[in-house]
């Protein structure tokens, strides 16, 4: 896990400036003046840049006079970031978090193992192993790309021609074929490291000079089932190397945030974020909402404190896609060192002695050593190191149901987790990852079960009798399906409403009701109904209904709500069903 260094530590990075929309280069530069800062680098989110207070002009005062400036939209310090089927892979018995059968350990602790606190992987493989077509960026140290567990599943840029000196796919980075390295720009920052002599703008070198990236890269994505090393969560993967952090393991938050931009603009489905920091950024929150269709799976941080009271980012902040990951140990219970809380982490996943990648190139000392003799897989610990379990759960998901939306694998992966007392009240799903079940949920939200058949048409039948006896009138009640969010951040349920698709058998009638309980609607003085909406369907189809929340003042500052969702559905009949479902509001 990277967490970020206190705010005074940013004085010498600067500051990050984004303007505001129609705002034109001569007005950008009489902000500079007026804000006695200097142009220091564009950055990859639009209308945004690194600017640097001039001589004598602290950090503080130079964001306060920005902030000022009307055609700023925010202001805020760049901060630093430090560091903090079964495959037949000859390491695989240490990857205790992929199949734990009780396995006795003795490097690096002794600690007891207990049969199935993992992931279930190997059920998992039975029905898929990864795809190259599946993108994963791994925004850290960089990636050894020459690791041989992990050179077959590096990620290639098909817009890019390969040492040709061009920007071929027009995204403002010239040879960016396997990733791109934006820590260089930082060096001085960090001190001297493999960037010396480089590109101060950043170059298509993405290299881990610290291995924290390329342990991280082999859980998602180490190449499995080769006899050789260990195996990823997903064999076959497309690896895509974001350098923000240098050698040291320290990075800024402009070039975290570029990382981030960066990923999102080339398409990766599934970002693993094994890095945060202690205040939350604007321009972060941004890149991650220009980018819908990318879930961004995060570290909640190593610091064993509750992040509901405390603040953790990109965790705690309330996206849609983000999953903010805790870390287990070989007894399925919480790790020590690991942050957790009910309304701002979503699960656990393990996270200690985790066996996996190391460039060969950096020492590792003998008892975190996997083999014997060798630097090329190491043993660490950390939220870091559950983070890319569940990234690379979700690239697997999307490698059997590619059609799945960000929301929707989102919802598999919590549906899919193994309840776990160690968990219970720790972790909003009170789970711990699980590979199988997070398949199993992907596929009933990719596949719904088709709607009953319509009953067979009357059979004629001739007659000498004057009249034919009327048909039977229908008493068949529609069959409703819905598809629902089970728990929803409180403050995204308000802004944008909740959400349900609900399935009829036939054309009907349907109304949706968003319900207190009596009690609940008694201490806060309102009605029992606080959201409805209506829907009609003429024949068998999915209506999208919408419950606007009306909530008072003291219910929005609730730390969790218990609501029901009543469905009815009506035919043309009049035939009549309702369903329910019971929904967590948290904070």
């Amino acid at each position: 896990m990277l967490l970020a260094a206190p705010a005074h530590a940013a004085d010498t990075a600067g500051v990050i400036v984004h303007y505001k929309a129609g705002t034109d280069a001569a007005e950008r530069i009489d902000t500079r003046q007026d804000g006695d800062v200097s142009f220091g680098r564009q950055m990859l989110l639009p209308r945004t840049e690194v600017v640097q207070p001039d001589p004598g002009v602290s950090t503080a005062a130079a964001v306060k006079a920005l902030e000022a400036d009307p055609d700023v939209a925010f202001a805020e310090p760049n901060g630093v970031r430090h560091a903090l089927a079964t495959p037949n892979d000859e390491l695989f018995n240490n990857e205790w978090g992929l199949e734990n059968t009780g396995q006795v350990f003795s490097e690096p602790t002794s600690q007891t193992a207990l049969n199935d606190a993992d992931v279930d992987a190997s059920a998992a493989w039975d029905q898929a192993t990864g795809s190259s077509s599946v993108m994963v960026a791994v925004v850290d140290t960089g990636i050894d790309a020459t690791h041989p567990d992990l050179a077959p599943n590096i990620w290639t840029n098909p817009g890019e021609i390969a040492g040709n000196g061009r920007d071929d796919d027009g995204n403002g980075l010239v040879d960016d074929v396997h990733g791109w390295d934006f820590a260089c720009r930082d060096e001085a920052l960090t001190g001297a490291n493999l960037c010396t002599g480089r590109s101060s703008a950043g170059d298509n070198s993405p290299v881990d000079a610290n291995g924290h990236g390329t342990h991280v890269a082999g859980t998602v994505g180490a190449r499995g089932n080769d006899g050789f090393g260990v195996a990823g969560v997903n064999w076959t993967a497309g690896l895509m190397s974001v350098r923000v952090l240098g050698a040291d393991g320290s990075g800024t938050d402009a070039d975290v945030v570029d990382g981030e931009a960066y990923a999102g603009k080339m398409g990766a489905r599934v970002v693993n974020l094994s890095l945060g920091a202690n205040t939350p950024l604007d321009a972060e929150r941004l890149a991650m909402q220009n980018a819908p269709n990318t879930l961004f799976v995060v570290a909640a941080g190593n610091s064993a404190r509750n992040n509901d009271i405390g603040s953790d980012f990109p965790c705690n902040y309330d996206l849609p896609n983000i999953l903010c990951v805790a870390a287990t140990n070989r007894s399925d219970t919480l790790a020590s060192f690991s942050n957790f809380g009910v309304q701002t982490v979503d699960l656990g996943a393990p996270g200690v002695d985790v066996a996996s990648t190391w460039p060969t190139s950096i020492a590792v000392d003998a008892a975190h050593r996997v083999k014997p003799g060798s630097n090329q897989w190491a043993y660490e610990s950390g939220t870091s190191m559950a983070t890319p379990h569940v990234a690379g759960v979700a690239a697997l998901v999307l490698s059997k149901d590619p059609q799945l939306t960000t929301a929707q694998l989102r919802q598999a992966i919590l549906d899919g987790v193994d309840k776990v007392p160690g968990l219970d009240g720790r972790v909003a799903t009170g789970g711990r990852l699980n590979a199988a079940g997070a398949l199993a949920a992907g596929d009933r939200i990719a596949s719904p079960p088709p709607p009953p058949p319509p009953p067979p048409p009357p059979v004629a039948v001739a007659s000498v009798a004057p009249s034919v006896a009327a048909p039977a009138p229908d008493a068949t009640a529609p069959v409703l399906r819905l598809d629902v969010a089970r728990s929803v951040r409180l403050r995204s349920a308000l802004s944008h409403g909740i959400v349900v698709l609900a399935h009829c058998s036939e054309g009907c009638q349907l109304t949706y009701e968003l319900l207190f309980d009596a009690r609940t609607a008694r201490r806060y003085h309102v009605h029992r109904t606080i959201a409805h909406d209506t829907g009609a369907l003429l024949s068998a189809a999915t209506d999208k209904g919408t419950l606007r929340l009306k909530l008072p003042r003291k219910a929005r500052k609730a730390k969790s709500l218990h609501l029901t969702l009543r469905i009815r559905a009506k035919d043309a009949a009049g035939n009549r069903v309702t369903k329910t479902v019971t929904l967590l509001l948290r904070r």
